[in-house]
């Protein structure tokens, strides 16, 4: 699962997309899993912590100090990326 995430900061909003690292940092940052999502609404700081592990565009500041740089997040979408097929790598043809 992914989430395509838009943080504005100065005026300016950029895009960024969570990779696996980014919501297992949010997992145990927030001690909830992002499959309870289903049971409840994701709130803001939610969104916030996930634009923060997924932001790369500055260097790691602790994430209070970074939410204080930060105008406003938003989740724009949520992407199910297909996997691959058990035994084979993303590139390897069939034989």
């Amino acid at each position: 699962m992914q989430f395509i995430l838009e943080i504005t900061k100065d005026g300016e909003t950029h895009e960024v997309t969570t990779r696996l690292p980014d919501v297992v940092n949010y997992e145990t940052f927030t001690g909830r899993e992002i499959t309870s999502w289903g049971e409840r609404t994701p709130g803001v700081r939610d969104v916030a912590v996930l634009a923060y592990y997924a932001d790369t565009t500055a260097p790691r500041e602790p994430f209070e100090v970074w939410l204080e740089t930060v105008d406003a997040v938003q989740l724009m979408d949520v992407t199910t990326p297909t996997p691959t097929k058990p035994g084979r790598s993303p590139g390897q043809r069939s034989k």
